[in-house]
């Protein structure tokens, strides 16, 4: 670095020294605390593939009914049928988060989109279901099943109307041994997130006090028409209390 300087009269002085220039530390990054998570920033057919992290996932239903593409995974489904996709590891005490959306507008009896959590056997399992009625209401119910006896045990009615296409975005929790803690909460895209749970229950069923597996669910009532399409993105698994 060299500096002269000028005075009144014209006389000039200069000093010189040597400056070391050294890049600025990287900005931490953060650390991923999730147990799985899934952009679907992929193309993939007959099956979703496998996650960002979390391992691959496990179609039940029509494999053709699966895909990955334009940013989502996909979940298709004709009247009366139903299709899930499941990923590998167990866990107990666990949050589950993902953007849902409804390609077609429910007819008949509705459309039903759940996130599930300590899915033990297929058969048992906790889960958070969204019913999309024909009329355009959204209801949030928390359900317990226990060898395919299905129980609901809290739900909440969104507000307004339900407009295929629009991303809802779902948090669900359950947390606890011998009596497990369950509540969600939904909010559409663009507002701002529930500062409360919007509907919570506690369960001591003995057959679901463990640990089991996260999935997504689709089933389209037997009354519908045509098929219905699921899109489900940004999917995240972290351990209960914390959050993407």
């Amino acid at each position: 670095v060299r500096l002269t300087v000028t005075d009144a009269a014209g006389a000039t002085g200069t000093a010189t020294r040597a400056v070391t220039v050294t890049a600025p530390p990287a900005p931490e990054q953060p650390v991923d605390t999730s147990l799985a998570r899934d952009a679907f920033g992929r193309t993939a057919t007959g099956g979703w593939g496998t996650a960002d992290r979390g391992g691959a996932w496990l179609v039940t239903g029509l494999l053709a009914n699966a895909t990955v593409a334009d940013g989502a995974g996909r979940l298709a489904a004709a009247p009366g049928a139903g299709i899930s996709a499941q990923l590998p590891g167990t866990v107990q005490d666990v949050a589950v988060q993902a953007g849902v959306v409804l390609q077609q507008a429910p007819t008949g009896g509705g459309s039903y989109v759940s996130l599930v959590t300590r899915n033990v056997g297929g058969s048992s399992r906790y889960s958070v279901q969204l019913r999309y009625s024909a009329t355009g209401s959204v209801t949030a119910t928390l359900l317990r099943t226990v060898s395919g006896t299905e129980t609901a045990l809290s739900s909440y009615r969104l507000a307004g109307t339900y407009t295929p296409g629009t991303v809802l975005t779902v948090r669900f929790e359950t947390q606890g041994a011998g009596t497990t803690a369950l509540r969600a909460k939904v909010w559409a895209a663009g507002t701002a997130e529930p500062a409360d749970w919007q509907v919570q229950a506690t369960d001591t069923s003995p057959a679901l006090q463990r640990a089991g597996t996260v999935r997504t669910d689709l089933y389209h009532s037997a009354n519908s028409t045509g098929t219905q399409v699921l899109r489900v993105d940004d999917v995240w698994v972290g351990a209960a209390g914390t959050r993407p």
